[in-house]
Parts: C-alpha cells; sequence; structure tokens
C-alpha cells in the first residue's frame, strides 16, 4: 500500500531515501494510467511494486521486533497498522460519499452504497472478482469507473495485514527462528499463489477472478516477504552489493518500460508477468540499499517527496478524478490533470500532516494548524 512505514517504528529499521523514492515513482505511475494516458498504459503495475514493497517492509519491521524484544507482540503490531492506515481511509470514503450524494446521479448513488461498504470492511477486492466480468479493470477505469475502485489494492493489503503476522509469528516459533526454514516456507507459499494464478487463468475467458483476488495476488507481497527474510541482519560483500547497484539500475529501466507498455489484458502478465514484475521489484529494493545509480536516481527530492505522502495520494486521487472529469472541468487531457493533480497533492499533504502523522505519533494537532485546515 502506498505510504511510509519508516515513521511507524524509527528504532527498528534504518530509513532508505530510495524507498520513499520507489514509492514515488509508483504512485506517479497510478496517477498517470488513471489518467489514460496511452504512453502509461502499464501504470497500473505500481501497484504490484506497492505489494512487494510492502511485504519487505512489514517481514522487516516483524523481523526487526522479534530480534529486539525475543518476541512480537501481534496487538501491538494492529494498532500501529490501525492508526496508520484507517483514519485517512475513513476520511477518504467519507468525502467520497459525499461527493457521490451532491454531484453523482440515481445510479451512482446506488453503486456506491455497495462499493462503499464493500470498501469499509476492505472486502473490495472480492467484489470486483466478481462483478467487473465483462470488462478488464483497464476498460472499466477508461470508462464508469466506481470512485473507490482504487480500493481493490488496498483490501488485498489490509487482508494481507491481518493474516500474515499471525502465520509469520506461528510459523518462526515452529522453525525457532531459523531464517532458511522460514524462507522456504514462504517460498512454497508463493509458488503456490503463482499456481493459483496459472490455474484460474484462461486466455478466452475473464480475468477478473486472477487479477482482483488475494490468493493469486499474495505472490507479489510473498516476495516481499521472502527478500526480507534473506536479507536480514546481512551486509552484502563488495562484490553483491555492486552487482545489485548495476542489476538495480537495470531493474528501474525494466520498471519504466513495463509501466509504460504493458497492456493489463496481456496474457504475459498472467502467466508468470506479475511474478517477474516483482522479483525485478525486489532487485530494485535491493539496489536501494546499496551504493550505486539506482539508489541516487530514487533519492531525488521530487520522488522522495511524493512517498512520503504517497499513501494519501492514492487514497484520495481517485475520487478526485472522478469528480474533476472532462464533461464538469471542460479541459482537454493535459490541463486536466495537472489540474487534478495539484488538487490530489493538496488533499494529500493536509491528510499527511494534519491527520495521519499526528495519530501515527500520538500527538495533538495545533489550533492553529487545524484553524487552517
Amino acid at each position: 500500500m502506498p505510504g511510509g512505514l519508516e515513521a511507524e517504528n524509527p528504532r527498528a529499521l534504518t530509513y532508505l531515501p530510495a524507498l520513499d523514492g520507489l514509492r514515488g515513482a509508483a504512485v506517479a505511475a497510478v496517477l498517470l494510467f488513471h489518467s489514460n494516458f496511452s504512453w502509461a498504459r502499464g501504470g497500473y503495475l505500481g501497484v504490484s511494486a506497492f505489494f512487494t514493497l510492502s511485504g519487505f517492509l512489514i517481514t522487516s519491521l516483524l523481523l526487526a521486533e522479534r530480534a529486539a524484544n525475543g518476541s512480537i507482540s501481534l496487538g501491538r503490531f494492529w494498532a500501529r497498522r490501525a492508526r496508520r492506515l484507517l483514519p485517512a481511509a475513513w476520511v477518504a470514503l467519507v468525502g467520497t460519499a459525499l461527493l457521490v450524494f451532491v454531484l453523482g446521479n440515481h445510479h451512482d448513488v446506488t453503486q456506491f452504497r455497495l462499493d462503499g461498504a464493500y470498501a469499509m470492511f476492505n472486502l473490495a477486492n472480492w467484489r470486483d472478482a466478481y462483478t467487473l466480468t465483462h470488462q478488464s479493470y483497464a476498460d472499466v477505469v477508461a470508462t464508469s469507473p466506481s470512485p473507490v475502485l482504487h480500493f481493490w489494492s488496498l483490501a488485498i493489503e489490509e487482508q494481507f495485514y491481518l493474516i500474515f503476522p499471525g502465520l509469520f509469528v506461528v510459523l518462526a516459533a515452529r522453525a525457532r527462528g531459523a531464517r532458511r526454514t522460514l524462507v522456504l516456507i514462504f517460498g512454497a507459499l508463493t509458488v503456490a499463489s503463482l499456481a493459483l494464478m496459472f490455474l484460474f487463468y484462461s486466455p478466452h475467458g475473464d480475468t477478473s477472478r486472477v487479477y482482483f483476488g488475494t490468493d493469486t495476488r499474495a505472490a507479489e507481497l510473498l516476495v516481499g516477504v521472502v527478500l526480507a527474510l534473506a536479507l536480514s541482519g546481512r551486509v552484502l560483500p563488495r562484490v553483491w552489493s555492486r552487482a545489485a547497484a548495476v542489476g538495480g539500475a537495470g531493474g528501474l529501466v525494466v520498471l519504466a518500460v513495463a509501466w509504460s507498455r504493458v497492456r493489463q489484458s496481456n496474457p504475459a502478465l498472467y502467466r508468470g508477468g506479475l511474478f517477474a514484475h516483482a522479483l525485478v521489484t525486489a532487485l530494485v529494493i535491493v539496489a536501494a540499499r546499496e551504493p550505486g545509480p539506482a539508489r541516487r536516481a530514487l533519492s531525488i527530492a521530487p520522488l522522495r517527496a511524493l512517498g512520503r505522502i504517497s499513501y494519501g495520494v492514492y487514497l484520495y486521487h481517485f475520487p478526485i478524478f472522478w469528480w474533476l472529469d472532462a464533461d464538469r472541468t471542460g479541459l482537454a487531457t493535459a490541463p486536466l490533470f495537472v489540474l487534478r493533480v495539484g488538487v490530489t497533492l493538496a488533499a494529500a499533504i493536509v491528510s499527511y500532516h494534519w491527520l495521519e502523522l499526528p495519530i501515527r505519533q500520538g500527538r495533538r494537532v495545533e489550533w492553529r494548524r487545524r484553524r487552517a485546515v
């Protein structure tokens, strides 16, 4: 899910600016895709990058807590996740509801009642898997999307956050913390998820079930899990560090090409393409830890700044794009994109500084700032 984890437990992980930059690049790809630019037809893959990065960071946090305390408190973990994710998500849903009921027609209001409920309870992906059966995700985005359509990916991540930590605690106890054993177990689960995608995918059928299913998309998250287990507590030898830096630079090029060219209807996507994208993302994550061109490219200030507010950007952009459409504004594609992104960034910045950070850090917002909001 878009959004940084470094501030959640700053003593547990070393802050890596390049990972914020990767988040920024990924959410930018999503914004371009949802604006229907033909040269960003693969921007939906930015969500896949978030999946892999989330698996890596969450597992790193759990490993750091286990190393520091000898155990993992699931209650504290879920409480931190709730403070991090739920307030902004609820604000986004309430704001979207107001937009729909004020500006929408009867169909919009009727549709939102169900879509909003599924989004609220983090089940949006399963609704989409069995209702968007006559159009691909890209087609729906380009025609008449629900203003909370993007909650499908948030639902998958929330389900992961609910199930994975408990599973990790149990398996880590069984394996007595043996990292190699855990790598094998979660590697096997990754293969199982990939196998389900192969099983459910039909070249001549609908792709909604494999695209939106938690079980079929889990492989992208689990690649990040396995990567965190493999790297935990390790400093790469110089030769491997250099190889990772070079490979990561190539990985960035591959991601850029994929985000611009790979259509969501491409059959290769469901025959290992999403898994391959997760592996390339994992390579870029490794490169972000090592000195080299990939880390320098991802550490530029604009990408890092966008990455820090990426959760809010992702949350708010879709209803804002739904509201500020060509019919309401009368704008052409390029100026409409500028307007939409400007409003989205403003909403995300306000949310980050006066809603998300205060709740995460347990502090009150000064009256002067509340009045400004």
